[in-house]
């Protein structure tokens, strides 16, 4: 008996010996603690000492996860990416049951929601949009143009448009740019009249702009039978 017990805890070990549920755990901590900094300083600024520092451990224990900076980044990309690829499905349910105008104002409300709960991905985006020269100029962030490229695909199978294939991408990288700007970049917008970025009626704001921009450009863009 004793000898199975023993044997168990080997299995459970990995090659180093350490238990895999702890590190687990300690991984994850690490990437919610780079979520942080990241969402708050672009990549090229911010540091693992930082990364450290917001999560309370040794700067030495990332890199025992992550073996550079760019590991890392790469890693809180690919989980942003798979979070949002997850989200978008459920931010587009039934929105082909519904007015162009309904449709639009649903995944408002639901993009808006997922923010709430969680920022750091339209942070990170936004901390980094402008650092990209080259898709290759950060780690791992060739993924966030394919993601957008996916949600956009699956909006037009929601959402049936008539216009030319030009003019329906040029509305979904608008509508795109400005979640990002106004989600990822919060404060730049609130501060200036006056709103706390984390507020209801900032939310209501950023509903209110974007319905007033996008409700008539996406029912010129509906089929004819759509209900404007």
């Amino acid at each position: 008996m004793e000898a199975s017990k023993e044997t168990s805890k080997r299995v459970k070990a990995n090659s180093n010996g350490a238990d895999p549920k702890k590190s687990e755990l300690a991984r994850e901590k690490i990437l919610q603690a780079a979520k942080e900094v990241f969402s708050r300083q672009p990549y090229h600024a911010a540091s693992l000492r930082a990364i450290a520092k917001q999560g309370g451990f040794d700067h030495p224990l990332i890199r025992y996860y992550f073996p550079t900076k760019a590991a890392l980044f790469t890693a809180v990309v690919e989980r942003i990416v798979l979070e949002f690829g997850d989200a978008h499905l459920i931010w587009l349910q039934d929105l082909d049951t519904l007015s162009p105008s309904q449709g639009l104002g649903l995944l408002v409300d639901r993009v808006l929601v997922y923010d709430r709960q969680y920022p750091h991905g339209t942070c990170i985006i936004m901390q980094n949009i402008a650092q990209v020269d080259r898709l290759d100029a950060l780690p791992g962030y060739r993924l966030v143009p394919e993601l957008f490229a996916r949600i956009g695909s699956s909006f037009r199978k929601k959402v049936p448009l008539s216009a030319p294939e030009d003019e329906i991408d040029m509305f979904f990288s608008c509508l795109i740019a400005a979640f990002v700007n106004f989600l990822g970049a919060p404060a730049a917008h609130a501060r200036r009249m006056g709103m706390d970025p984390a507020s209801t009626e900032y939310a209501q704001w950023v509903r209110k702009a974007i319905m007033a921009q996008f409700v008539p450009w996406l029912g010129k863009l509906a089929l004819p039978f759509s209900t404007y």
